[in-house]
């Protein structure tokens, strides 16, 4: 995974974390996890940029929302020149395999790899009731020994932390990828890591 600037090595690195299934007309059973990672002395820049993209009426920049190339490829360029790194765990699980459980072997892998580069806080972003099904999951990992206990595991509102906007471009470039068009995730270069399990 491609380092942080130099003059952030030494800041506390925190990864935000964002959620996407892919087409399933095109790439069935597929989930996505993606962890944006970046140094606390970089959140109120990232921050503003990211503020900087919200279209009228809209309360967060959302892949979804982003209807023509011309929109998702401004965001995309915007999250290209950010000093952050991304982190991708994908996976393609049976029709039988519930989201609720994908999203944890995703997660699972997630934490694990994001406490091998001394990430120790992560934000994701809240889903409401199913926040506790996280932490349940970080419970158990940490009781198995798979997760330290430095880490820790928080939610945030995805309109209130637009730091967990990144994560969702990065996510949307990689489903595109995963449906044949690479054009995003190319010009997001060196920057994304995909793991797959």
């Amino acid at each position: 995974m491609p380092d942080l600037p130099a003059a952030d090595r030494g800041a506390c690195q925190v990864a935000y974390v964002d959620e996407s299934e892919s087409r399933q007309d095109l790439d069935p059973g597929a989930y996505i996890l993606c962890a944006s990672i970046m140094a606390t002395t970089n959140a109120r820049l990232v921050a503003r940029k990211m503020r900087g993209l919200l279209a009228p009426g809209r309360v967060k920049v959302h892949w979804h929302d982003a209807k023509t190339r011309g929109e998702r490829g401004r965001i995309v360029q915007v999250v290209a020149g950010l000093p952050a790194s991304h982190l991708v765990v994908a996976g393609v699980f049976g029709s039988g395999v519930r989201v609720e459980r994908r999203r944890r072997l995703c997660m699972e892998r997630l934490l694990a790899e994001l406490e091998l580069r001394s990430v120790r806080m992560v934000v994701a972003e809240s889903r409401g009731p199913g926040d506790r099904l996280d932490r349940l999951l970080v419970d158990t990992l940490r009781a198995k020994g798979a997760v330290g206990s430095a880490v820790r595991v928080e939610h945030a509102p995805g309109p209130t932390e637009p730091l967990l906007w990144v994560a969702d471009t990065v996510c949307g470039a990689v489903v595109q990828d995963r449906c044949g068009d690479g054009t995003y995730l190319r010009e997001l270069g060196g920057a994304v890591q995909v793991i797959l399990i």
